[in-house]
């Protein structure tokens, strides 16, 4: 964080702390553990649709709802496109998440559940009908309509059931025991970072409190 101060000389100096620290540190972190989950950017709604296209904000948030998920729940996930899955998909990959991408066509219908488990090969779909990454970042949830005479909405985080729990159980992905919400979470060779993204500080194991939008490397 470089706001350390209420002058530009304090947050020179929080700043140049900042940059020593990180010097430090990626020294010290070793190899980067491969990603064991990948979201897939929607490369064609990107490229055709702009911002003024119907729906496209909620789209576009689904991408960053997903993404935040996973650093929620301690998964490190990498973005990709579709051609760097040309050749196949890595054998460390456990779990792969497409968010909404318009370009996908899709049959819609209106008898399926709102979330659905179908067996496929030696793993399993699960498939949503409304956008679980938007709802995740939203505080009043998208895919609850208000002419259904619901008025009082609640996002997913607030469901009795923890979908996205289930799917990472279910896929055996590699999680950080340090992971919390709004706690983002690396992990590398030689141990872990952790950054503290709330406004207030958050205790991790093994390190102690971490000040807000701070970060620590607790190695193995």
């Amino acid at each position: 964080d470089a706001g350390g101060g209420s002058g530009p000389v304090c947050r020179l100096l929080s700043l140049s702390r900042a940059n020593a620290w990180m010097q430090q540190t990626v020294a010290a972190l070793g190899a980067r553990l491969p990603s064991e989950a990948l979201i897939l950017f929607p490369s064609q709604q990107a490229l055709f649709e702009s911002f003024q296209t119907p729906g496209n904000r909620e789209r576009r948030m689904d991408l960053t709802g997903w993404y935040k998920l996973c650093c929620d729940f301690g998964v490190s996930a990498d973005v990709v496109s579709g051609q760097e899955l040309h050749d196949g998909v890595p054998e460390d990959v456990k779990l792969i998440i497409l968010p909404a991408n318009d370009a996908c066509a899709l049959e819609a219908d209106e008898s399926a559940t709102a979330a659905a488990k179908t067996a496929l090969g030696r793993g399993c779909v699960y498939s949503f009908g409304y956008l679980y990454g938007y709802s995740y970042t939203q505080k009043a949830a998208p895919h609850v309509p208000r002419n259904m005479r619901n008025n009082e909405l609640y996002p997913v985080f607030m469901g009795k059931q923890a979908i996205f729990r289930e799917i990472l159980e279910a896929s055996r992905v590699r999680r950080s025991r340090y992971a919390s919400v709004d706690i983002e979470t690396g992990e590398f060779e030689n141990g872990t970072v952790v950054v503290n993204h709330t406004s207030y500080p958050h205790f991790v194991e093994g390190y102690g409190t971490l000040p807000s939008r701070t970060a620590c490397f607790i190695k193995k």
